[in-house]
């Protein structure tokens, strides 16, 4: 709550629906958000709330803006009662806070809800705060790509920061591509940068070009640069599982198991070993 001029309160401004915007949000002439808050003064039915943004943290303005002036945002809310809302448009709070849409930092912007009587004296009702989370991550760097059985696993960091593209956080997801070289379906796997990202459905033997491109919290996605690709063949080209019977087999290995107790039998190499224990047990 905020202290008002004579000791009263003004409540919070509950924002919903959503309660920030990302560049595709702030930049949409139909998104909207929803603002309820609470009055402490029962308002006159001519009375009116008017609304306002501001960019930054700071204090709402102590003078009520007049209708119409730029720090307003849509039209006064008429026929009041103590707790109301608004649906917003989303491009009314930019408008009105001059938040740029394709800023590299996220932008929080404060909320002014201010209740102005018929007669008498206007005063802040609420005030609250919306986010616009604006920043999109840097082009990430692909550290590593271990083939598998029609997979790869793929490690992806952040990329180094810089004045357009600030997004590095924890909260950075990774959206890693898989494309065949010689053409075809590409594969999608989503990951962060703690993960091993695992992309799946891929053709033994086929090699493929690897890249990943990140969305930061606010869901800025396919917005910043995508990485380098990853082209290293003999990382980026899944292979069959190999279990141990089949690498015995590669190196020369006769046996063909089964459960045949003969020389030609799985059993064969135990017999033999509990034969050399019983003999060495006679030994004196």
């Amino acid at each position: 709550m905020l202290l008002l001029p004579g000791g009263a309160l003004a409540q919070s401004l509950v924002v919903s629906n959503p309660a920030y915007a990302n560049r595709a949000a702030c930049a949409s002439t139909t998104a909207t958000t929803t603002w309820t808050w609470t009055s402490t003064v029962v308002p006159a039915s001519a009375d009116v709330y008017r609304l306002a943004a501001y960019k930054g943290t700071s204090a709402c303005s102590a003078t009520v803006p007049n209708s119409g002036d730029s720090a307003t945002v849509a039209t006064d809310i008429t026929g009041p009662t103590q707790t109301d809302s608004a649906a917003i448009f989303i491009a009314e709070i930019q408008a009105a806070s001059t938040v740029d849409c394709a800023g590299a930092s996220d932008q929080p912007v404060t909320l002014c809800v201010y209740l102005v009587p018929a007669t008498g004296t206007s005063a802040l009702a609420s005030v609250g705060r919306f986010d616009f989370w604006l920043a999109v991550p840097p082009k990430p760097v692909i550290a590593k790509v271990t083939p598998a059985n029609g997979a790869l696993k793929v490690v992806v960091n952040h990329g180094t920061a810089t004045t357009t593209e600030t997004a590095t956080g924890s909260d950075v997801t990774f959206t890693v591509t898989c494309t065949p070289v010689g053409g075809g379906a590409a594969a999608t796997a989503t990951g962060n940068a703690s993960q091993t990202i695992v992309c799946g459905g891929l053709v033994n033997g086929t090699t493929y070009s690897v890249t990943a491109q990140g969305t930061s919290a606010g869901g800025n996605g396919n917005v910043g640069p995508v990485s380098d690709a990853y082209s290293d063949a003999a990382s980026t080209t899944p292979q069959p599982f190999v279990g141990f019977w089949e690498v015995y087999q590669q190196d020369g290995g006769v046996e063909q198991g089964g459960c045949g107790a003969g020389a030609g039998g799985a059993l064969a190499p135990a017999a033999a070993l509990l034969a050399l224990l019983a003999l060495r047990r006679r030994r004196p």
